[in-house]
C-alpha cells in the first residue's frame, strides 16, 4: 500500500492531463477501425487505478478497520462509497481523490453519524473543479483559522493560478481571459453557496461561508481558531 502521505504531497501541476489523453483516445477510436475495444480498455484499467489509489488512501485512513467493517455493509455507506468512486474514477489527478478519501473516513470514524452531511458535501464536490477547491483554500491563508498539511504545500505551489487577476483597458487578450476565467470559477463558487460577495458587483469583495468552512473542516483541511 502506498504511503498516504506521500500521495497527499502529490503537486496538482505535476499530474498527468489525463481529461486530454480520455479526448485523444476516444478520438483515436472513433478514426481507426478494430481500436474502440482496446481504448475501451485502457480507460477501464485507467478507472480501475484511480479507484484503487482512493480505496488505498480511505483506509489507509481509517484507524482500527477492523472494528469498523460492519459500517461498510451499511446501506447509507454504500451509498456514499458509490458516489466517491464515481468522483475518483474521473478525477484528473490526486487532489480529488484524496478529499474524497477524507471524507468519506471522517464518515466512517464517526459511525456514519454524519451521513446526510457528508451526501451534501459529496454532492457540492461533484459540482467543484479542482482549482475551486484550492481557490477556497486560499481564503483561509492569512485568516486564524489553521489550513493543515498538505494543503500548506499545495496553496504554496498553486501561486501562479491564485494570483489575483486584474484586466485594464490595454491588457491584452490573454490578460483578460485569465480574469474572465478566474470570475467565473468565483462565480460558481457563489452559485454553490461556498463563497458569499460582501462587497458589489463592481468591487466584489468575497468571503468564505459557513457551508465552506464545514467543507473544509469535515476533509481536515482547516481548523477552527484556537
Amino acid at each position: 500500500m502506498k504511503d498516504d502521505k506521500t500521495m497527499e504531497r502529490v503537486c496538482i501541476s505535476e499530474s498527468k492531463p489525463v481529461g486530454v489523453t480520455y479526448f485523444l483516445l476516444n478520438s483515436l477510436a472513433s478514426c481507426v477501425p478494430g481500436l474502440g475495444g482496446a481504448v475501451a480498455e485502457i480507460l477501464g484499467n485507467l478507472r480501475a487505478r484511480r479507484i484503487q489509489q482512493f480505496m488505498e488512501i480511505l483506509v489507509s485512513r481509517i484507524e482500527r478497520i477492523e472494528d469498523k467493517l460492519i459500517l461498510f455493509q451499511q446501506p447509507a455507506f454504500v451509498e456514499l462509497l458509490e458516489e466517491a468512486a464515481e468522483q475518483a474514477s474521473r478525477g484528473e489527478n490526486d487532489l480529488k481523490r484524496i478529499i474524497l478519501a477524507r471524507l468519506l473516513s471522517a464518515g466512517i470514524s464517526e459511525d456514519l453519524k454524519n451521513h446526510e452531511i457528508d451526501r451534501l458535501l459529496l454532492a457540492l464536490l461533484r459540482d467543484m473543479m479542482d482549482y475551486e477547491v484550492i481557490h477556497l483554500l486560499h481564503y483561509f491563508r492569512n485568516t486564524p483559522w489553521k489550513v493543515h498539511e498538505p494543503f500548506i504545500d499545495i496553496l504554496d505551489r498553486s501561486g501562479e493560478i491564485l494570483d489575483l487577476r486584474v484586466a485594464y483597458s490595454d491588457s491584452g487578450q490573454e490578460e483578460v481571459d485569465a480574469e474572465q476565467v478566474q470570475m467565473a470559477h468565483r462565480a460558481r463558487l457563489e452559485r454553490l453557496g461556498l463563497l458569499h460577495n460582501e462587497g458589489d458587483l463592481r468591487r466584489p469583495r468575497y468571503n468564505s461561508t459557513p457551508l465552506a468552512r464545514l467543507l473544509l473542516r469535515r476533509i481536515g483541511a482547516i481548523s477552527e481558531p484556537a
